[in-house]
């Protein structure tokens, strides 16, 4: 009749014994089992589990934190190996961010947008967006459009490229090394180019200008493009590898052609040329730091060590004074015309002036003059009739041509019998600077 009854409204729950001891595993122990513990949130099939950070509907700062200090997370799986390791498909409607590597297994996969809509594979700041095996030895297949039955459209592995035919019936293989060397040059390019010699010296600097240079990397196979460069000039009297001069330490031969590019310095966002006597494919070389070439121009450094007058316009360096290779020529027999001090060996298309004087004893004698790109085969010939005792002048005809080994060939084949002189000069030439 002392005792009182747990009923009776005054027990303290407190003062129990064995409070610590865990005697009913029906319930979770938030200090931890010995074990391991298995929370349900239903006994319902498909029943569920809401967790919140706060029972506030204010949640804008709420987290729900799993593993804070160490320790992995596994989902649909038992044994986790990284910190969030998921057996089955993850799915967000915004952004997937990690500070650590994505990772799936061998069969897995990464997709990217619904029909219609857009996905981007990328990395914040400047960091690098890469593709690796899982040894980091090399690149593995990245699959552009292919089906999981077939080759993809473009699959890198190690240093082989395969790209598949747009019908997807074959592959053809191509070395790594060699599509990049190619891609490079392909890529490499100036678009509205302009240059002329600089008004102040003009016999060892000149001067630069596009709307845009895309230049390229001769050994990572990187790309960089720069727009509306300003005027850049290059002195090639400043001893190299220097921005803005020559890729050699020593003056440059007279009587030699000058080569000019633009190179580009990534880690400090620097656009410059240099001057060398060497043309693509295989390029300048760079002063420390820059990385990417772009080919501008060729000019001819004359016997007296001056860069002859030229406008540069695209594609075309068109000579200020029209630049005479050939005087009074009378040669009867196929004869060349050296043009190698008039033309680069790069170059691709020749503009050319030719120019006649004749006469004869015999009035309206018939006259012939042949010029050949080839030897034996006739270009363009030259058909007039002579006046007794007077010379007659054809001036300015004009002669466009592809470059063939620097050289033009002509002869008279029906020559007057008092005055054949022929006269050959270049206007203009085109070299492969990408340019329209």
């Amino acid at each position: 009749m002392g005792k009182k009854s747990p009923s009776s409204g005054d027990f303290d729950h407190g003062a129990l014994q064995g409070l610590t001891d865990d005697d009913h595993t029906q319930y979770a122990l938030l200090a931890g089992r010995s074990g391991g513990q298995t929370l349900y949130g239903d006994t319902d099939a498909n029943g569920d589990i809401i967790i919140h950070g706060t029972s506030s509907a204010t949640r804008a700062t709420s987290y729900v934190l799993l593993q804070t200090t160490a320790g992995f997370v596994g989902i649909n799986m038992s044994t986790p190996l990284v910190p969030l390791h998921v057996t089955g498909v993850i799915a967000s409607t915004t952004d997937v961010q990690s500070s650590g590597n994505i990772t799936t297994s061998s069969t897995g996969n990464f997709r990217f947008g619904s029909s219609g809509g857009r996905s981007a594979l990328s990395s914040s700041g400047d960091g690098l967006v890469e593709v690796w095996n899982n040894a980091h030895t090399g690149l593995t297949r990245l699959n552009l459009g292919g089906t999981t039955s077939s080759f993809p459209a473009l699959a890198i592995s190690g240093t082989t490229l395969q790209v598949i035919a747009a019908d997807g019936a074959g592959n053809a293989n191509f070395s790594l090394t060699g599509f990049l060397t190619a891609l490079k040059l392909i890529n490499s390019r100036v678009m509205g180019l302009t240059g002329v010699n600089n008004s102040g010296t003009p016999n060892t600097q000149y001067d630069f200008a596009a709307d845009e240079v895309v230049l390229a990397d001769p050994s990572g196979g990187g790309i960089a493009s720069k727009r509306n460069t300003g005027t850049l000039t290059n002195n090639v009297s400043t001893a190299g590898p220097a921005a803005n001069g020559r890729d050699v330490a020593g003056a440059f031969s007279a009587s030699s052609w000058i080569h000019f590019y633009f190179i580009y310095n990534p880690s400090t966002d620097t656009l410059a040329t240099i001057s060398s006597a060497t043309a693509p494919p295989t390029g300048p070389a760079l002063p420390s730091g820059y990385t990417h070439w772009a080919y501008i121009a060729a000019v001819y450094f004359s016997a007296g060590s001056a860069l002859l007058g030229t406008i540069v316009r695209g594609p075309w360096v068109t000579y200020k004074t029209r630049n005479a290779v050939l005087s009074a020529g009378t040669a009867t027999t196929e004869t060349a015309i050296d043009l190698s001090a008039a033309v680069p060996p790069n170059a691709l298309m020749v503009i050319s002036e030719g120019k006649i004087d004749v006469a004869d004893t015999t009035a309206g004698k018939y006259l012939v003059l042949q010029t050949r790109l080839l030897t034996g085969v006739n270009f363009e010939v030259i058909d007039t009739r002579a006046r007794a005792g007077t010379t007659t002048s054809w001036v300015g005809i004009p002669f466009t041509h592809p470059n063939v080994a620097q050289n033009i060939y002509y002869l008279w084949s029906i020559a007057p019998d008092t005055t054949k002189d022929f006269y050959f000069a270049v206007l203009s030439y085109s070299i492969p600077n990408g340019d329209a």
